[in-house]
């Protein structure tokens, strides 16, 4: 069912030339990074290490809300949230693995999509784990 991911990750990540690649849930524009692909670069190195920096002197409920803020792609209620880098992309360049069919996620979390369209033996990573931290009784599974 699963294979290893190295390789379609990497061809993922030539074909976006980026040196980080992120998993995103189905169905919505969130960023899942329980599953991450990233090259051993000076770029991606000085930005995870600003970001474990910032995580320990901010702790955050979700740490993936963190990553989008510093990748600039979303606007963190903490007005003294600051990403140390004004445009990531300067710093380095990133891409979303398939969240369709290749890198999915357990759970679609937009109300207005449900069910999943994928192929089965497409799928390289399945990402079981909910990080939302508590259950909304009327999406749960039975």
């Amino acid at each position: 069912l699963l294979r290893d991911p190295l390789a379609p990750a990497a061809a993922s990540a030539e074909e976006a030339d980026a040196e980080v690649m992120v998993s995103r849930d189905f169905g919505s524009l969130c960023y899942n990074i329980g599953v991450m692909y990233l090259r051993a670069r000076e770029g991606t190195t000085r930005f995870l290490g600003a970001l474990m920096v910032y995580l320990w002197h901010n702790p955050h409920e979700f740490d993936q809300n963190v990553f989008e803020g510093f990748l600039g792609q979303r606007n963190l209620s903490n007005p003294a949230f600051r990403s140390p880098f004004e445009d990531a992309s300067a710093v380095l360049r990133w891409g979303i693995l398939d969240p369709m069919n290749a890198f999915v996620t357990n759970t679609v979390y937009h109300p207005g999509i449900e069910g999943w369209t994928g192929e089965l033996e497409g799928i390289v990573v399945y990402h079981f784990l909910d990080g939302s931290g508590g259950v909304d009784e009327g999406m749960a599974y039975r």
